[in-house]
């Protein structure tokens, strides 16, 4: 059990309205997104996401305070900055969650989203999760699959792969089943912690590729369809749609200290053992590092 909250949320009148309008005008999430609050000297989790903080940081219910009444009660924890942190790695690390920090600037209503951090994007909390030496960053890698249909009408998955803390890109672009089963084994091969898939596919292939994506504990995020595009590519132009939704998702473009320090290669299918999700459970495998030269991903028993 974590050490018992210290700190009170304690708020004037007129800061507890702003922050409960602030709370209760925000967009629905999903429960996988937690949204957490910095006070400077601690942080809160409210609703739901406080109900599950007190549940599975401190053991007890006990810790549950409530700001407002009647239709605008709203539940509240408060985590200091060891039980942050270990939350934090928990949920992104363990759970495989997505994680959203804000912060107050000015007024009550006034809270922006400072940084935010999911299974395959870690790079704003690189600090919390892998700092004071405690290790090199694990792999965290961010795939996005895109199926089209190629000129002899046959199905064709692209997909783009980026490891950032390899400082690798994959793409592989290849004819498909209506099971999507050479995708399913790509994806036991590489290993991804998060799958990035166009917003709107929700035909037969679109359920079907988030169905192979999940099964294999891979955490998916949707994204504008605008995002999936690469201009001046001739070749496997799927896949290198993928690779520039993946780049917008990691924003990579925005650090200079990215430019020139990616490899670049070309995921092959025929390289790999054919695997898929079922496979690896029924021979209690576990996905080994990274091999140092092909980029490849390699497969041992425990």
């Amino acid at each position: 059990m974590a050490v018992q909250p210290k700190h009170n949320l304690s708020m004037d009148s007129a800061a507890e309205s702003g922050f409960l309008s602030f709370i209760f005008s925000m967009p629905e999430k999903p429960d996988t997104t937690f949204r957490i609050f910095d006070r400077n000297d601690f942080y809160t989790v409210h609703g739901k996401d406080a109900v599950f903080a007190a549940k599975e940081v401190f053991k007890t219910n006990g810790v549950i305070k409530y700001l407002g009444s009647g239709s605008r009660k709203l539940e509240s924890v408060c985590l200091s900055k060891m039980n942050f942190e270990a939350f934090v790695r928990d949920l992104l690390l363990v759970r495989q969650y997505r994680v959203e920090v804000y912060k107050n600037s000015k007024s009550s209503k006034d809270w922006k989203l400072e940084y935010k951090a999911s299974p395959g994007n870690l790079t704003q909390f690189e600090e919390i999760l892998f700092g004071g030496g405690t290790g090199a960053v694990e792999s965290a890698g961010v795939v996005a699959v895109r199926v089209a249909t190629g000129a002899d009408g046959q199905r064709v998955v692209g997909v783009g792969y980026v490891d950032a803390a390899q400082r690798m890109m994959g793409v592989c672009e290849f004819p498909d089943n209506e099971i999507f089963s050479n995708l399913e084994s790509l994806l036991v091969q590489v290993g991804p912690k998060e799958c990035l898939l166009a917003q709107g596919d929700g035909n037969t292939d679109g359920s079907k590729l988030r169905e192979v994506v999940e099964r294999g504990g891979v955490l998916v995020s949707e994204r504008k369809r605008a995002e999936f595009s690469s201009k001046d590519t001739l070749d496997k132009q799927v896949a290198m749609s993928c690779l520039a939704a993946v780049v917008r998702f990691l924003e990579l473009l925005s650090d200079e200290s990215n430019f020139n320090s990616f490899s670049l290669t070309s995921l092959d299918l025929g390289q790999y053992m054919r695997l898929d999700n079922a496979a690896v459970r029924a021979l209690n495998l576990f996905q080994g590092a990274p091999d140092d030269t092909s980029g490849a991903h390699s497969l041992a028993g425990r």
